[in-house]
């Protein structure tokens, strides 16, 4: 984990909260110069700490209507060019939010999350991924969720501030 001084940790706080703030309004709260955050917030940009700035969408409204995971075992990883085209695929696949190897339940060792309109959408994206890696997926499972059911329990920005803030 990168160690950060109790200035960068607060600017980068403060850019956690709401990216939108100028460097002024920052350096007005935390008592700095304006050059000071300008300063600061390049670094922790080239640091990697900060990799892009973005609106956080109300999906519903954006006609995102279910959220899917999807865990399911690998079943040969020695088969590394399928595990690779498995990943081209996902990572080019719009509805993807995420996916990686882990370790789970009744054996799966893949997942993925996915935001669909509509279960039509999904079952497309399903349908890619049996036809293509049938021999290598098993025992697929899902946990469906309409937007209007998914409820807002946490962030990742408080984790990241928790964990700096230790």
């Amino acid at each position: 984990m990168i160690e950060l001084r109790k200035k960068e940790k607060d600017v980068f706080f403060e850019l956690l909260k709401d990216a939108r703030q100028s460097d002024r309004e920052i350096a007005r709260k935390l008592q700095l110069s304006q050059p000071t955050v300008t300063r600061i917030r390049q670094k922790l940009e080239r640091r990697g700490l900060i990799k892009k700035y973005s609106a956080v969408p109300d999906l519903s409204e954006c006609g995102i209507k279910l959220f899917v995971t999807t865990v399911f075992e690998w079943t040969d990883f020695t088969k590394k060019s399928a595990l690779k085209q498995l990943e081209a695929y996902l990572t080019k696949n719009p509805y993807v939010v995420l996916y990686g190897r882990g370790e789970g339940m009744y054996g799966s060792t893949m997942i993925i999350i996915s935001l669909h309109p509509d279960y039509e959408s999904f079952n497309r994206m399903l349908t890619e991924l049996r036809d293509k890696w049938d021999t290598c997926i098993s025992k697929m499972q899902h946990f469906f969720a309409s937007s209007h059911a998914v409820k807002k329990g946490g962030d990742a920005t408080r984790t990241v501030i928790e964990l700096l803030s230790g």
